[in-house]
């Protein structure tokens, strides 16, 4: 039985009603609705490159870890998982990353959000994070920054224009989804967005992307295949195995680095009690 399965087995994986009261992460703040209705055909507005934010600024030092007040247990776990993924990429060349999950609500915006500071801030690597669940984005409203213009404003543009990011911090970059669109796919799968990665690969130690869930739609497997590896997500305790299982399939086992088992109780690791989880990685 491979890792990937072991950490599954671990975390427990069943339906149940309600997770422990104990293990709920932070409230996930409301998704910010874009000002569209429909795909934005105006000229694009590009926001200088990199451009700083006093309200990212302070969004950013709650509920992650740079935030003073947060567990200590949940800053030392996003190390190890910093730790485990610098190793990859030190043996391989491992620069894209996606992070996923079989369904919605299992922390990987979060996750994803933690491992760009982690990456950036203790191994000082150049990092841009990437909302690409262009069907439900967060990250916009979670660091409240202006949710466009973002990715789909960016794969619209001509050629040559300047990148719509943001900076969270001295070494990590954010780029946001951008403006709503009837068809993610064709965005996903645009030879632009193909070009933008390999630019992005020549100016970024590393590059994570937050995924759409698995679920009913191809866009994370769309995304896992311009990526050099994934780390799914599962949200200990409530997710089923089979949903976990499906993701792996669809995703392929043999393209994820590991297992992020989110809001673990840590009882039953005989060790404290946390909320983010163990890093399990496929070997």
């Amino acid at each position: 039985m491979s890792r990937v399965h072991d950490a599954m087995e671990r975390a427990r994986l069943r339906p149940v009603s309600a997770p422990p009261e104990a293990a709920q992460s932070p409230a996930t703040p409301a998704l910010v609705p874009s000002p569209l209705p429909h795909d934005e055909e105006l000229p694009l507005v590009v926001t200088p490159p990199a451009v700083a934010s006093s309200a990212i600024d302070a969004a950013i030092n709650v509920d992650t870890v740079i935030d003073p007040n947060i567990d200590p247990i949940v800053v030392d776990e996003f190390r190890k998982l910093a730790s485990a993924v610098h190793q990859a990429q030190s043996a391989q060349d491992l620069k894209i990353l996606t992070v996923a999950s079989g369904t919605a609500e299992e922390g990987k915006s979060m996750t994803a959000l933690n491992l760009a500071l982690t990456l950036a801030t203790s191994y000082h690597r150049e990092v841009l994070l990437i909302d690409a669940d262009l069907r439900a984005p967060s990250l916009a409203g979670r660091l409240e920054a202006p949710a466009a213009p973002g990715l789909t404003d960016l794969l619209n543009a001509p050629p040559g224009s300047s990148w719509p990011l943001h900076r969270v911090s001295p070494t990590l970059s954010l780029l946001t989804a951008g403006h709503r669109t009837r068809d993610p796919i064709s965005r996903i799968s645009s030879a632009k967005m193909k070009q933008f990665m390999i630019e992005a690969r020549e100016k970024f130690d590393t590059i994570i992307i937050d995924t759409p869930p698995v679920g009913p739609f191809p866009d994370a497997a769309l995304l896992s295949a311009m990526a050099d590896a994934t780390i799914l997500v599962v949200r200990a305790g409530t997710a089923s195995y089979k949903v976990a299982q499906r993701a792996i399939d669809v995703l392929g086992e043999e393209r994820i680095l590991g297992v992020v088992l989110n809001r673990v109780a840590w009882a039953a690791f005989n060790e404290s009690y946390g909320y983010y989880g163990r890093y399990r990685q496929k070997g």
